[in-house]
């Protein structure tokens, strides 16, 4: 038997979660618009009319959603989370993060609030609620939903997530991590230039557990401030759409070179400004631990519960695998093109060793033709991050 109705959103949807159906009813008690439907009385247990929510996929994870995410592949798997429409009533427990955002975390949940743009819950991993904001586009929401949402419902769910990005070379991808500014989107997009695969952008998902570890697909987007768009890609900013209509910050889709399946992960780069050239220094197990654990997509949102002890083993795990270097590089965008080449290098150097003498797979859209250890404490909110 079909499940009730879990949510009735002011516009009049009907979203049965359980079972993945939708249906569009009258406000009356009485029947339903579905045009084909003639009982005189509206019956959505047994209604056999309704319409299947669209299935999406993303970290590798079935995206059940009433809100569309078009930026995203389809699913075909029976759904792990759920995107629905609901009220979230206010919060007093709030703390601030930034101007304009408010975050409450519960045991199993998450509440983020924007001041006059609605909220989101993500809770257990599973579920999304979206509260919409009178006039509030659903672009808003949707770039939220497939970064920050599903961010915090990877870490959920035990996911290992680092705020960084991904770009898959013949040998594996390459990941980048570090604070805000630093270039992670800048590093990915200037490798994508030069032939190379996007995985992930801002949200990185790992899985620990494979040798090598393996960096899951994310959205197939990049977003970039205008100058390194140009710097980077070669291309127009102004010709892209914004991330929001607030940032000058924009959205390049990827509808070529992105990957669908898990990438094996050859190195993360902690990025860092300085000196006249790049240069990559190797970390030690500890100093890759410190920065691995203070890279956690969840810390900024939830603060010491962003290194819980799962991200922690995580984090041992990967910090053990001489994986972390420090890549410093000149602030200019001009240097681009040789910070490029000095991660082909690197990654070609490490392939060409005994460590990573079988070649890994790759599964990928094809270019278009003609174009925390114990006793750690994170106070407050961490440095924002890009």
């Amino acid at each position: 038997m079909r499940s009730s109705p879990s949510a009735r959103p002011p516009d009049g949807r009907v979203m049965l979660v359980q079972n993945r159906y939708t249906a569009t009813i009258h406000r009356g008690p009485t029947s339903c618009n579905l045009p084909t439907c003639n009982l005189p009385t509206c019956n959505l247990l047994t209604c056999n009319l309704l319409t299947p929510l669209p299935t999406y996929s993303a970290f590798g994870l079935a995206i059940d959603s009433e809100l569309e995410l078009a930026d995203l592949p389809a699913g075909v798997a029976a759904p792990d989370t759920t995107v629905r429409f609901g009220a979230i009533p206010p919060r007093a427990d709030t703390v601030a993060h930034g101007d304009q955002r408010r975050v409450a975390v519960d045991v199993n949940a998450v509440t983020i609030f924007w001041d006059g743009f609605g909220a989101v819950r993500i809770a257990g991993g599973a579920e999304i609620v979206v509260d919409r904001a009178p006039g509030v586009d659903d672009g808003f929401y949707r770039q939220i939903v497939q970064n920050i949402a599903l961010g915090v419902a990877l870490h959920q769910r035990g996911v290992f997530t680092l705020h960084g990005s991904a770009i898959a070379l013949p040998a594996g991808a390459v990941g980048f991590v570090g604070w805000k500014g630093a270039g992670k989107s800048t590093a990915a997009s200037a490798l994508y230039a030069r032939g190379h695969t996007l995985v992930a952008d801002d949200v990185m998902a790992i899985d620990t557990a494979q040798s090598p570890p393996r960096v899951m697909p994310g959205i197939p987007s990049m977003k970039l401030w205008p100058a390194s768009v140009q710097a980077a890609l070669g291309e127009d900013a102004g010709a892209l759409p914004a991330l929001f209509e607030t940032t000058e910050k924009r959205i390049r889709e990827v509808s070529d070179r992105f990957a669908t399946a898990p990438q094996p992960l050859r190195r993360i780069y902690v990025l860092a400004f300085g000196g006249d050239a790049p240069r990559i220094e190797p970390l030690s197990p500890r100093e890759a631990l410190i920065e691995l654990v203070s890279q956690s997509y969840a810390l900024r949102f939830i603060g010491n519960r962003g290194a819980d002890r799962s991200h922690l083993q995580h984090a041992q795990r990967l910090a053990s695998q001489g994986l972390v270097a420090r890549l410093t590089r000149p602030r200019n965008l001009a240097s681009l093109e040789h910070v490029a080449e000095t991660i082909e290098d690197d990654i070609a150097q490490r392939s060409a060793s005994a460590e990573y003498s079988s070649t890994p797979e790759q599964e990928v859209i094809p270019a278009q033709a003609g174009t925390q250890p114990s006793g750690w404490h994170f106070s407050g909110s961490p440095p924002s991050r890009g």
